[in-house]
């Protein structure tokens, strides 16, 4: 096991280190590289658990979005997603569209779920997907790290009239996100958000129909 271990923090070093600090590592075999293989086996594994955290909030929204027939349910499951994701306290501030004026700022997981729950439907969403990508992570103690991310949503809105029994119209706005982040390890051990920044960048919109009808949410 230790030997797998050991493979495992090297093969994890050799593709995610940078070229300079995989040429720093011990001669393999010795104390000082198992030393090093623990640690970096460490720093991966707390890279990984920062970048899971943008997944749980991407999540929540989705489940907010799509479940928006039965809001009760809606918001248990989004906020199970949002605990993943952020401590208790966490600060959420929303800039739309390139402004240097936030659209929003709200303290706690039960102001962030009141604020989304009312803008998407607001905005009629039937559903959301919120595509994590392009993440730069550092590391910036033993139990604190700050991170960027982008984010590719489709959010597709419900019409009110139908173009027959068969097809209901719809809209696609598709946005174009950055988040920005720190995350600190909690008393438990695990990572949560304390700080969440998103920037809104793009929004496109195209009219569509769903195909055969759609009861999403139901």
């Amino acid at each position: 096991m230790r030997i797998l271990v050991l493979a495992a923090a090297a093969l994890g070093a050799s593709l995610l280190i940078t070229p300079a600090a995989a040429q720093t590592a011990p001669r393999p075999g010795t104390a000082a590289f198992d030393r090093w293989a623990a640690s970096e086996l460490t720093r991966l594994s707390d890279l990984d658990a920062v970048r899971a955290l943008t997944y749980h909030y991407g999540r929540g929204n989705d489940e907010l979005s799509l479940r928006y027939a039965d809001l009760e349910t809606a918001r248990a499951r989004a906020q199970a997603e949002y605990a993943q994701a952020f401590a208790p306290d966490v600060r959420i501030t929303v800039y739309p569209l390139r402004s240097a004026t936030p659209l929003r700022q709200v303290t706690g997981i039960d102001a962030w779920t009141d604020f989304a729950s009312g803008f998407f439907q607001n905005a009629n969403y039937s559903s959301t997907l919120h595509l994590m990508s392009n993440f730069n992570l550092t590391l910036t103690g033993a139990d604190t790290a700050i991170g960027s991310a982008y984010a590719g949503v489709p959010h597709f809105i419900r019409s009110a009239s139908a173009r027959s029994e068969a097809t209901q119209a719809t809209t696609l706005e598709y946005m174009l996100c950055r988040y920005a982040f720190t995350a600190r390890r909690q008393a438990d051990g695990t990572w949560r958000i304390t700080e969440f920044t998103i920037y809104l960048d793009e929004i496109w919109r195209a009219e569509g129909f769903y195909p055969g009808g759609q009861a999403n949410g139901q």
